[in-house]
């Protein structure tokens, strides 16, 4: 599996955790929340069950698909 970088996390559609692979895989949006400080961070899953993920976490996820 190919790891999510931050050069490939624009074209990445959904993700694998590599710590729980049994989650499945999760929709994955790049840059898709503006934090209070300006920053900006990416979002794993869609809707209530949707979580922020910021970019040094990159390296705990795979790819399992890209747009």
């Amino acid at each position: 599996m190919v790891n999510l970088t931050i050069e490939n996390a624009a074209k990445v559609s959904t993700v694998i955790n590599k710590n729980n692979p049994e989650w499945g895989a999760k929709s994955f949006s790049f840059n898709a929340v503006e934090l209070n400080d300006g920053a900006k961070a990416s979002l794993v899953g869609k809707g209530c069950n949707s979580s922020v993920l910021f970019n040094e976490e990159f390296k705990f996820w795979s790819v399992a698909s890209f747009n």
